[in-house]
């Protein structure tokens, strides 16, 4: 059943449209940005690019998995969120009711966006080069 939600009442504009693209799951991550274009790829193979290990970048693994974001999670986010992760704490805290909750997840995504993109340049990774390394492996 659909129903109104109330965070973009809670949010500044800027900071509403960042969640809305996390609970959209339309931030440029390997999941969404690997599937379309000369360069798409099996989903199984859209790997994080900044931590290294071999899962799926998407927008859980963002938020509550991938240790390149340690710092800004320990920052923004409750420890119960990401000590012994689930997709139920996750889905728990994108649907919170409590403003403080949901400012903080949104300031989140808005610097770990901006620290993506920030690593990504600064190794001269992108995903074009990505996904073109992974379609060229060969599988021992």
């Amino acid at each position: 059943m659909f129903c109104f939600e109330e965070y973009p009442d809670l949010l500044p504009i800027r900071l509403r449209s960042h969640l809305s693209k996390l609970r959209l799951c339309s931030i440029k991550l390997a999941i969404e940005t690997g599937r379309y274009g000369n360069n798409a790829i099996d989903r199984n193979r859209h790997f994080c690019s900044l931590c290294g290990l071999p899962e799926i970048e998407d927008v859980y693994h963002c938020v509550i998995v991938c240790p390149a974001y340690d710092h800004l999670r320990k920052m923004y986010l409750k420890h119960v969120y990401y000590v012994r992760p689930s997709v139920y704490k996750f889905v728990e805290l994108t649907k919170s009711d409590s403003k403080l909750e949901i400012l903080k997840l949104a300031t989140y995504i808005v610097n770990a966006i901006q620290l993506r993109k920030l690593l990504l340049n600064k190794y001269c990774i992108t995903t074009d080069c990505i996904f073109n390394s992974l379609l060229h492996m060969t599988v021992v």
